[in-house]
């Protein structure tokens, strides 16, 4: 699970991209939802994608 807008030299959308390479399911959280945002998200194939703000129950059942 990763925020788009991460510190240093990767994003959210990187880090997705790197963990589909190694068949590892990813969750991406935004707060942005604008559709360039999304579609990029999307092209990582996440396991699920998040807006901000979220309630952790609703993390709990993505993770079942």
């Amino acid at each position: 699970m990763a925020d788009i807008v991460l510190e240093g030299t990767i994003n959210g959308i990187e880090l997705a991209k790197q963990a589909k390479k190694y068949n590892i399911p990813s969750i991406v959280i935004t707060a942005n939802s604008d559709e360039k945002t999304v579609n990029k998200a999307e092209f990582t194939e996440p396991y699920d994608f998040t807006t901000k703000p979220f309630k952790v129950e609703e993390l709990k059942y993505k993770f079942r």
